[in-house]
């Protein structure tokens, strides 16, 4: 048992090092190495006969039976090298295979509570079929079924699978199936995170990333009640999939593993259209075991994803999933749909989008062709089927697996995931964001003071600079309190930046955020958006700012000389308080566009503060803000603050004691209906009691 351990390390340690190969150099390094793929009877022709519902969906398809016996010695050997043949129609197709590790060695599965659960990973596989290179044969092994896709260029992707809830196996092709796949990817409404490195920067070759990228997956209840609610039915179908998904990658030379999953055993929070599940899944998942946070749900909508998001605080995309078409299982589907995501997160934009070629052409013209523009309508369909980021999924060309992520894409993602700090190199070693948030506390016009909500780091990179300047280098810390003094301008915004700093040397996923500073805003400011008074405000903001007369006496007013948000995209809501908790201003809630019924606003809270939030989306179609005038007037009598006054204690007996920092002349007391109880003229003093 100590000898197969030591094996298994060392295999780890290969399958996820610098030195990753590629399905196709792992294939010809072992025929040079004369590798001895070991045979197995694992597939038979089968008589069982096919419903005609399941004809009417996939023509070709076909029972194939499937050896227990096979499956069991497959488990008990664990060979790393592997042979067997699949039958289908009048082919018989030839797999060879190596093992590879799909897993982290830290991998878990826990539900929405936080509890562990138990799971047995399986056998996975990737390799070709008859000798061709070109070529993707993707299997997994369990203890008592298997599931796989081979693919070719000229054949397409076949896809070998157990029925739902039935103890038969199909292999069927998915570009015969009369049923269509619509589904479409929302990326275009959402912003790319940092500048995309130009198309013209890299070449069309592409060597093995010395990055790695962990995966983490959430799954909805929908997916764990349509696998039974079983946890093992659960995580086979997953790891199946990522096993299928990762090798895609793997064939693009960027390795990936699956880090953790997170399953709802219960009713999940997740509502809405994708971008809204997406933004609650952003929001909700801060930190998580992975560099990529990808959420699964059902039913078949497509995705939405962040561009270039690694190592960023939206380092998340959903995919909305089909995982049978009735009891046929359509991994091809949710393949498409998950790695074409991922791709997006990695930095890819479609191929149909203006950035390619050198010179900001398409690659193909799936996407217009189909009502999906982004500028660019005139480059050809592929013939032999479309690759993973395309659109070619929505006409008759299809997506070919075997194509894999086209050559262009394949090296542009390399040198983009070859830049990002946060990385490992082992797909262990990477460093994960654990930053929830950071808070600003202001006593002064001339300082203010970060503070770091994490509670699982001790260790931080950090710095902080005025909007609209360059900045300057990183700091380190390990105090999650951050004073900064540096030339504190009033009524400015800064930038404030912070990222974890691991002892491996990686850096986490950077934690962004705008703070204005406060200035004395009873003596009148021009309060405006980020883009100040010439310019339009940034994407994907949510700007909170509280402003507090200097004066307790006073209260604060704003007076709206100009107003232009994106009209229902980009909202403000005023506060009448300290905080979002506070009442909401009549006709001050959700304001957009430029026509405002109401453009003063005047603090009647004891504290005479006012709370501005906005929010802008992920569009680049942002307009010109706004321009406020932050002014203070005089609280009245009835507005004195609830610290300026105590009365106790409560209830009473035949004693009642007031005291007060304010005059007042009289004092009356109402019983529960209303009625008045008791009226005394009083001359108030520091403090009096009533009997």
């Amino acid at each position: 048992m100590k000898i197969i351990y030591l094996i298994t390390l060392l295999i780890c340690a290969n399958t996820f090092s610098q030195d990753f190969l590629s399905i196709e150099e792992a294939m010809e390094n072992a025929s040079k190495k004369n590798e001895i793929f070991k045979e197995y009877t694992v597939f038979e022709h089968s008589t069982q006969k096919i419903n005609s519902s399941l004809r009417e969906i996939a023509p070709d398809i076909q029972s194939i039976s499937v050896s227990k016996s096979a499956l069991s010695t497959i488990q008990k050997e664990t060979p790393e090298f592997i042979h067997f043949y699949v039958y289908h129609e009048d082919d018989t197709l030839s797999v060879k295979m190596q093992r590879h590790q799909v897993l982290t060695d830290d991998f878990k599965v826990r539900n929405q509570d936080g509890k562990v659960l138990k799971y047995k990973p399986g056998l996975y596989y990737r390799g070709i079929v008859n000798n061709d290179f070109k070529s993707l044969a993707v299997f997994s092994f369990f203890d008592e079924t298997l599931n796989g896709i081979i693919s070719s260029p000229s054949k397409g992707n076949r896809i070998v699978a157990q029925l739902r809830n039935k103890n038969k196996f199909v292999i069927y092709n998915d570009s015969k199936m009369t049923v269509s796949q619509d589904f479409s990817c929302q990326v275009d409404e959402i912003e790319q995170f940092g500048d995309l490195v130009p198309q013209t920067d890299f070449s069309n070759s592409t060597s093995a990333s010395a990055n790695c990228v962990r995966v983490f997956y959430e799954l909805t209840n929908d997916i764990y009640v349509n696998n039974s609610s079983s946890t093992n039915l659960t995580l086979n179908w997953l790891t199946s999939v990522h096993n299928i998904v990762a090798a895609l990658y793997s064939d693009s030379n960027i390795p990936t593993a699956l880090s953790e999953v997170l399953i709802w055993q219960v009713e999940d929070p997740y509502t809405g259209d994708n971008i809204e599940k997406l933004t609650f899944f952003r929001e909700n998942r801060i930190a998580f075991n992975g560099d990529i946070a990808h959420l699964l749900d059902l039913p078949i909508t497509g995705g939405v994803a962040y561009l270039n998001s690694l190592c960023q605080d939206f380092n998340h995309a959903f995919s909305g999933l089909s995982l049978n078409y009735e009891e046929l299982p359509t991994y091809s589907w949710t393949v498409k749909v998950i790695s074409h995501e991922m791709g997006h997160s990695l930095g890819s934009p479609h191929t149909h989008a203006c950035f390619w070629n050198g010179n900001n052409t398409a690659i193909d013209s799936c996407g217009p062709i189909n009502g999906y523009s982004e500028g660019c309508d005139d480059a050809e369909i592929p013939s032999e089927g479309g690759t993973i980021m395309s659109y070619c999924h929505l006409g008759a060309t299809g997506i070919n697996l075997a194509l894999g992520f086209h050559p262009q894409v394949k090296a542009y993602m390399n040198s983009n995931i070859d830049t990002k700090s946060c990385l490992g190199t082992d797909c262990i070693d990477s460093c994960t964001r654990t930053i929830a948030g950071v808070t600003v506390n202001q006593s002064n016009e001339n300082s203010f003071t970060v503070n770091i909500d994490d509670v699982i780091s001790n260790s931080w990179i950090y710095r902080i600079y005025e909007q609209n300047t360059t900045p300057g280098p990183f700091n380190t810390t390990n105090s999650n309190s951050i004073l900064f003094n540096d030339d504190v301008k009033p009524n400015t915004y800064y930038v404030i930046q912070v990222a974890n700093n691991c002892t491996n040397g990686n850096v986490g996923g950077a934690f962004q955020s705008n703070y204005l500073t406060d200035d004395d805003w009873c003596s009148g400011r021009i309060f405006t958006d980020i883009g100040g008074l010439n310019g339009n405000y940034p994407s994907n903001q949510n700007f909170l700012k509280t402003f507090y007369p200097e004066d307790s006496a006073n209260k604060i007013g704003l007076t709206i000389n100009d107003f232009d948000l994106e009209d229902g995209a980009d909202f403000m809501t005023i506060y009448d308080g300290e905080s979002i908790n506070s009442p909401i201003f009549l006709n001050g809630e959700n304001l957009t566009g430029n026509n405002l019924t109401t453009s003063y606003f005047e603090a009647s809270n004891n504290t005479g503060a006012i709370t501005v939030n906005f929010t802008s989306n992920f569009a680049n179609a942002n307009n010109s803000g706004w321009e406020i005038l932050v002014s203070c007037e005089t609280l009245s009598i009835l507005e004195f603050s609830e610290d300026d006054i105590a009365i106790y204690p409560n209830p009473f007996n035949d004693k009642l004691f007031i005291m007060s920092n304010v005059d007042f002349d009289k004092v009356l007391i109402y019983d529960i209906n209303g009625k008045q109880v008791y009226k005394k003229n009083i001359k108030s003093v520091k403090e009096n009691y009533l009997n």
